[in-house]
């Protein structure tokens, strides 16, 4: 019969024995035809490798991609005449070039902060929690902006003007300002500003879709709308607020006109929503809810990107020290990882923020100066192998003894090792796989299978006698540099009488 629940997403509990399901490095995908072998699949995530390693002796111990920002002028449509990609590492801000050169334009006044970059087509402005500043797009000056703003951490652009958040003495905590005429991000009034009216709170977050500006606090969101009076250009929309606020301020994403964060409820709860309008549609689900709720997810950073038809919110929690993305296509939920080759263990994904250039998606290192192209074409991590994991949701006979005579994988085999590792390429890869027969807490030692050299696509993985119980879950992984897709599987059983 077939063996539901071994393809699908993330949905891991503390208590094992109610579901103990990962997808690490794999996503769902549903096939769309019903005449299709299998209605979901497995399907991998992408791999990267290295475009443009930053070499500068100026960069401090430790410095790490801390923004990439894609301009709207000087899209570089040759090598010499600029470049499209604002990347801010450590301290130091770069000019990347169509060709992946890059160019120092200046340094900030901090290493570690998240950055936030808007452009109005003229020049660019950036903040990093502690500082504005702005560059000429047209001769790639980078200054310091001399606006008496304290802690302005979240720039965007809207009907013209730049808007930012910050505290200014005597203002209000809950104040927002813009700059003093459009497509000017050098000059801000002492008068350009206005205060949220839900909650007295600080806004801790900005952010523009579906032709609103949404300002975010920690306890409600509100929108604003352009009146097209140059005293006051924005205004609150009429019945336009919820009572969810941003928990994390740095998840707070948005594409296709949906925004995407983690925020919080009346009674404090860290849980991930989508936001089109004010329609608030709750996302995570209790596993996730459960786990972010045991510590705090308030450093979580998230970017958006778009692949193969799919639409991802990546978010990246150190202190977790995991990555969670969530697929809007299919609404689910899978992991990603990364492996340190010393000690085999697995720790949050490398990639730090994106920008998509014509050339394909950039991302960011979050542990060095490195830039990436992020592509299905990779199968590696920049030359490491990516570890892809899945563990099933558990069989059960109605909690009947039953034995498992045969297992056996529905898998795009005959691949073969692909060209990044010239060494071994057109070999077989190895599936690792291992069962468990008390929900998930212990399993066996690993079992391992070729997938089939190039061409050999006939290759079956099959499983025997895997002994009897109750509760019967499977954990596989592939771990070598190969496009491998999971259709499902089949297993039979035979239940004691």
């Amino acid at each position: 019969m077939q063996f539901l629940g071994f393809v699908g997403p993330s949905y891991r509990y503390e208590s094992l024995p109610i579901d103990s399901q990962r997808c690490i490095n794999w996503y769902t995908e549903k096939t769309g035809n019903k005449n299709s072998s299998s209605p979901y699949v497995l399907k991998p995530t992408c791999g990267y490798k290295k475009v443009i390693e930053i070499i500068d002796d100026t960069l401090p111990k430790g410095s790490y991609v801390r923004a990439l920002y894609r301009t709207t002028k000087g899209l570089g449509l040759t090598p010499d005449n600029g470049g499209s990609v604002i990347a801010v590492i450590g301290p130091n801000v770069y000019w990347i070039k169509r060709d992946f050169t890059y160019q120092k334009l200046g340094a900030m006044s901090y290493k570690t902060t998240t950055v936030s970059i808007v452009d109005d087509g003229f020049s660019g402005c950036l903040v990093d929690g502690t500082g504005m500043y702005n560059l000429d797009l047209e001769t790639l000056a980078f200054t310091k902006n001399d606006f008496a703003l304290t802690d302005p951490s979240n720039v965007i652009f809207s009907s013209g003007y730049t808007l930012c958040i910050g505290q200014k003495e005597n203002l209000p905590q809950n104040t927002f300002f813009w700059t003093d005429k459009p497509y000017d991000n050098n000059l801000w009034g002492a008068s350009d500003y206005a205060s949220a009216e839900e909650s007295a709170d600080p806004i801790n977050g900005l952010i523009c879709a579906s032709g609103y500006v949404y300002l975010f606090g920690k306890k409600s969101f509100e929108l604003w709308g352009k009146t097209g009076d140059k005293d006051l250009p924005f205004q609150r929309s009429f019945a336009s607020s919820g009572s969810v606020g941003l928990l994390a301020p740095k998840s707070l994403a948005s594409i296709q006109d949906a925004v995407f964060f983690i925020g919080s409820n009346s009674n404090g709860s860290a849980i991930a929503y989508m936001l089109r309008g004010t329609d608030v549609t709750r996302i995570s689900d209790y596993p996730l809810e459960e786990e972010w709720g045991s510590t705090d997810v308030t450093d979580a950073t998230a970017w958006t990107y778009s692949k193969n038809g799919h639409i991802f919110w990546v978010l990246n929690f150190d202190k977790l020290d995991k990555t969670y993305v969530y697929d809007l296509t299919e609404g689910e939920w899978h992991e990603c990882a990364s492996r340190d080759p010393i000690t085999d263990k697995l720790h949050r994904w490398k990639p730090n923020y994106c920008v998509s250039t014509d050339e394909g998606i950039l991302v960011g290192d979050r542990s060095g100066s490195n830039i990436y192209l992020l592509d299905n074409a990779y199968t590696l991590e920049n030359g490491n192998p990516i570890v892809r994991q899945r563990t099933t949701a558990h069989v059960k006979a109605e909690l009947n003894i039953f034995s498992v005579d045969n297992l056996i994988f529905d898998m795009d085999t005959g691949n073969g090792i692909t060209k990044e590792n010239p060494d071994r390429y057109g070999e077989s890869p190895i599936c690792m796989m291992r069962y468990s027969w008390d929900s998930g807490r212990t399993y066996s030692s690993e079992i391992r299978e070729g997938l089939g050299e190039t061409g050999d696509y006939k290759k079956v993985l099959r499983y025997s006698r895997l002994g009897r119980g109750r509760v019967f879950t499977v954990d596989f992984k592939i771990s070598d540099n190969c496009n491998t897709s999971v259709l499902g599987a089949f297993i039979d059983l035979t239940v004691a009488k």
